[in-house]
């Protein structure tokens, strides 16, 4: 182990333009102690390195353990490495490997590689991008989060946040208000995951089955949803668009106003295989069949009529029969209306 010279300030103002010399090192357990604006440069190793503000860490490979003030730039190997950010604006690059994050202060950047990473920052517009793995990620604030493939990873930030989830099963995402989420958009039919957003958000899921919790204001769009997914509105004003012959029970909570399904066609042959149930649909609620093709008599649902005539009550519940042998399931057969349905002519994914 090689013990490095401390580099420290002497209390002298930035104005003095006092430089801190760099330190460069070659493979082994090195501890570097420095100041403000310093520059390390270290090779393989298991290193420890204290900076100041404004400064600048590079190192190897190995299991190091890095804590910078703010402005500074971290840029390590491959091995499970601990940072620490004592302040915003600073940018770390982490290789594969088990990396530890903390951090605070705004504007703060994190990269890794693979591996079961856990971030945790208390800042807002906080940037954090990982590899595959079994990911943790907690912002207070706002960030724009992106994790690979994994499984049992979890994401928590808070209000405008943007989260991207790769492929895998057993992750959760949770944000606060006026955010964006996307997960699994690569139709992993297996996975198994939940949602939580607040109000006037975007989710955006694909395959698997998904658990989506929404609030008021939010938009869904859910593609090749796999039976037993779930989407639960607590509040009024959410839109829920379901395609690719999804299949997903909505709760609409028919204490609230003005939510609406839209259940749209993949082609325009109007088929669709899925089933989309629906409870608490209520006088509140709207259903949008958006180029769907009655499975009765063949007909577009293109009007109320053609719901009536396509429509049956089974087990105490109504249902609409789709061409393709999919339907669309109100429970406890509610008293309908033409006012609760809309009537579209888009096709494709949602």
């Amino acid at each position: 182990m090689s013990l490095l010279p401390a580099l420290a300030a002497t209390g002298a103002s930035p104005a003095n333009a006092i430089s801190i010399p760099s330190e460069s090192s070659g493979n082994g357990p090195d501890i570097v102690n420095t100041g403000n604006a310093a520059t390390v440069l270290l090779g393989n190793g298991k290193d420890t390195v204290t900076a100041g503000s404004a400064s600048s860490v590079t190192a190897g490979d190995g299991n190091d353990k890095v804590t910078v003030g703010a402005n500074s730039t971290v840029n390590l190997g491959q091995g499970n490495d601990t940072v620490t950010l004592n302040g915003g604006g600073s940018t770390v690059h982490l290789g594969d490997g088990n990396e530890v994050v903390t951090g605070t202060g705004n504007g703060n950047s994190v990269t890794a590689g693979d591996g079961n990473d856990k971030v945790t920052l208390t800042g807002s517009s906080e940037s954090v991008t990982l590899g595959n793995g079994h990911d943790t990620v907690s912002v207070s604030g706002s960030a724009i989060v992106s994790v690979g493939n994994g499984n049992n990873d979890s994401v928590t930030v808070g209000a405008g946040s943007k989260v991207t989830v790769g492929s895998g099963t057993g992750d959760t995402v949770t944000t606060g208000a006026n955010s964006s989420v996307s997960i699994n958009l690569a139709d992993v039919a297996t996975s198994k995951d939940t949602v939580n957003v607040g109000a006037n958000s975007t989710v955006r899921a694909g395959g698997g089955t998904q658990i989506i919790n929404g609030t008021s204001g939010d938009t869904f769009r859910l593609n090749d949803l796999q039976p037993n997914s779930d989407v639960i509105l607590t509040g009024s004003g959410n839109t829920v668009f379901i395609g690719t012959n999804s299949s997903v029970r909505v709760d609409m909570n028919a204490a609230q106003t003005a939510n609406t399904v839209v259940v749209q066609a993949l082609t325009g042959s109007g088929a669709y295989t899925g089933n989309v149930e629906v409870t608490n649909f209520s006088s509140n609620s709207k259903v949008d069949l958006q180029s769907l093709v009655g499975g009765v008599d063949n007909n577009p649902l293109q009007s109320y009529a053609e719901v009536l005539a396509n429509a049956q009550t089974i087990g105490g519940d109504s249902e609409i029969l789709l061409k393709g042998a999919g339907l669309i399931k109100l429970d406890g057969s509610p008293t309908l209306t033409p006012g609760q349905f809309l009537f579209s002519n888009t096709t494709g994914p949602v």
